[in-house]
């Protein structure tokens, strides 16, 4: 059966941990994965997840001790439901599914992909479109960044406010445009690099400032979202030293931007921990879509389970087709000695014949009452039962067409072979 392996730290989980680790950076993870001869692999990296994927058991890697571990079906069905946004902070949001296939397409270009990674990869972002397609699971305002705005939208003077975005990257972007909606008496970025800071603001119709002058942001905004990769904190005791006032601060931001210790009376953080029960009325208001999602990827794994074992089931056909071609070719090499040798032909070909028959099938005899030894239960017991029936089929039509035949054995020889054990 597949084999397929998931080590995930999530913020839902543990918070503070997932913090923790979401600090390691990309080539460490790699380092250790390599370190443990792990050729195949996905790293998927959100703002509230960690996860790796790989057809290889990398779980046992000291780097993976504090994770939540999945394996084979419970591993692909996590994968299909993060892909549908079934996992995600914010139900339904859309922004989870392009994490994912550029994840994907980074292990493709790094070449970590092999064939099967690839079938559940593709398979999933499949699924997560479907979800999206036939449900309206990702209507409305379902992305952190609009699930941010609602909650500055809600706030008595919101037109009046004036909001600063530290951080010029795709959630800064979409939280600047959803912000221009509202919109507020002023928007300003503040960016590390002045010309990803001054796009941004041009495409918006803000202002923009570097972020060494974040200090200055600081005391002429009243509410300040922060969303960058820094793992370092930007805004701390340092930079609110002469910034007063009633401020609200938003850190959408893994690690954290801000610093907690920040706070006294006037100040108000929101961070991803906090800003989960307004997350989870969004749950709550999308519970029919949520349960036909759900079906979807129920049904989407069950297709795919059966698929899988149709591939495999064609391995295995292929692998003994194979087998007993290489079989072959040593039985007519070795007819041909005999022949060669002065052994009359008609007894050459028949022990030929013995020997190919025991040859072919001693590995396969062996291989099933091994099986059966290890894993004999109720199930397996049952799936031997209909392969033995579906066999007697083909045997007894065999032998139909070959009835009469002189130089086949009398019915009763027939009989006798059907019924004889290996």
């Amino acid at each position: 059966m597949l084999k397929f392996y998931l080590a995930s730290w999530n913020f839902r989980d543990n918070y503070k941990l997932f913090e923790s680790v979401s600090q390691t950076d990309r080539q460490t993870m790699e380092s250790a994965l390599q370190e443990g001869k792990i050729g195949e692999y996905v790293i998927l990296s959100t703002c509230n997840r960690l996860e790796v994927y790989s057809t290889e058991d990398f779980t046992a890697l000291d780097i993976f001790k504090t994770a939540d571990i999945m394996r084979d079906a419970d591993a692909v069905n996590h994968l299909f439901r993060v892909a549908s946004g079934l996992e995600s902070m914010s139900v339904g949001e859309q922004e989870i599914l392009r994490q994912v296939k550029e994840a994907y397409e980074q292990s493709i270009k790094s070449g970590k992909s092999g064939k099967i990674l690839s079938i559940v990869f593709r398979k999933a972002i499949s699924v997560g479109k479907k979800v999206r397609d036939e449900t309206d699971i990702s209507k409305g305002k379902v992305s952190l960044a609009a699930q941010a705005t609602q909650i500055i939208e809600s706030l008595p003077g919101a037109h009046e406010s004036r909001i600063m975005i530290v951080g010029t990257g795709k959630m800064a972007s979409a939280i600047a445009k959803y912000i221009m909606k509202i919109p507020p008496s002023s928007l300003t970025i503040c960016g590390r690099n002045e010309e990803h800071a001054r796009q941004l603001s041009n495409s918006v119709g803000a202002s923009y400032l570097l972020l060494s002058d974040l200090p200055k942001g600081l005391r002429e905004n009243d509410i300040i979202i922060a969303v960058t990769s820094s793992r370092n904190y930007l805004i701390g005791r340092n930079e609110m030293e002469n910034v007063n006032g009633d401020k609200l601060f938003i850190d959408l931001s893994n690690p954290r931007n801000i610093d907690p210790d920040i706070g006294r009376p006037g100040i108000r953080i929101i961070d991803l921990e906090n800003i989960q029960p307004i997350l989870e009325e969004n749950m709550k208001a999308k519970k029919r879509e949520v349960l036909l999602a759900n079906r979807i990827v129920l049904r989407e794994m069950d297709n795919f389970s059966r698929k899988i074992l149709e591939m495999e089931t064609e391995d295995f056909i292929s692998d003994i087709f194979l087998f007993s071609k290489l079989m072959e070719k040593e039985s007519s090499d070795q007819l041909l000695h005999e022949v060669s040798k002065g052994v009359p032909l008609e007894t050459a070909v028949e022990d030929m014949a013995n020997s190919l028959v025991n040859k072919i099938l001693a590995p396969h005899v062996l291989a099933l009452k091994e099986l059966m030894r290890e894993k004999g239960d109720g199930k397996m017991e049952e799936t031997l039962r209909r392969l033995h029936s579906q066999l007697r089929i083909h045997y007894e039509d065999y032998l139909r067409k070959i009835e009469g035949r002189q130089a086949f054995q009398s019915q009763p020889d027939q009989t006798r072979l059907l019924n004889q054990k290996p």
